[in-house]
């Protein structure tokens, strides 16, 4: 999903298929009408189970927004949707998946950079809590389909994030409470309900983008572009699930941001 962005700030949001000869995006959502207000600075969106899109967070008309927005193929419009629970956030690392539903981790405000993940249900427009977790150590709570609260071990911003597989999801890179670029990663076990380190990055990145694909049955994160603190870049990491190993992939042919 394309969300907004763009100097001056854009109001245009965009489902786009990656194998749109197998999977098309449906007609009734090729055209989505313009977004309520314009919007920038990492907000997340993602297609619903339900067939709809959502988009929440995020730079909404400049200041940072804890809105949620759920379009209608029906009518062709936006309507504003639970807010996020905890609270007004931009910055933060997305990703959705059928299983998940939309996940937004980190992130910032005006004050405070953020380590939680909040999430909107698959089955459900209503954002969820779960109780502040530690990060280290068996959670006491089981993964349920409707879950928000999960602490991981920093505060992050720009993040990259990916729900890998409907049994972990993926965290890494980012920027630091301090501001520097990270190669920290971590994944969530969905099973045993608790975090665990994964191998580090090859290299610091912020603002980098991410994704799932398969080689030979073997899941692979995608880790592409971004920033590492002193100039923008253009190489691309994949990391095994079943390996934990990082690997170096062809690049894009253009920085990425």
């Amino acid at each position: 999903m394309l969300i907004g962005g763009g100097d001056p700030h854009s109001d245009f949001v965009e489902l786009i298929s990656l194998d749109p000869d197998k999977v098309p995006v449906p007609g009734c959502l090729k055209d989505l009408s313009s977004f309520p207000m314009t919007i920038k600075d990492g907000a997340g969106g993602a297609l619903l189970p339900d067939g709809h899109p959502i988009v929440c967070g995020g730079k909404q008309n400049i200041e940072i927004s804890e809105q949620c927005w759920k379009y209608s193929p029906l009518n062709d419009t936006w309507h504003r949707v639970d807010d996020m629970k905890l609270g007004a956030r931009a910055g933060f690392g997305w990703a959705s998946s059928d299983e998940f539903g939309l996940l937004m981790a980190g992130g910032y405000d005006d004050l405070n950079r953020y380590g939680t993940i909040e999430a909107v249900g698959p089955h459900s427009k209503h954002m969820s809590i779960w109780p502040q977790m530690p990060y280290k150590g068996t959670f006491a709570k089981k993964f349920t389909n409707n879950f928000t609260k999960l602490q991981f071990n920093f505060p992050a911003y720009w993040l990259c994030m990916a729900a890998a597989d409907n049994a972990h999801i993926f965290i890494g890179g980012g920027r630091s409470e301090t501001s520097e670029a990270t190669n920290e990663a971590y994944l969530y076990n969905v099973k045993y309900s608790m975090w665990m380190p994964a191998q580090m990055l090859t290299a610091r990145r912020s603002l980098s983008c991410g994704g799932i694909t398969s080689v030979e049955g073997d899941g692979e994160v995608i880790v592409a572009g971004g920033h590492d603190g002193s100039g923008f870049l253009n190489n691309t990491e994949l990391y095994s699930l079943t390996e934990g190993t990082w690997r170096t992939g062809k690049g894009p042919n253009e920085l990425l941001l």
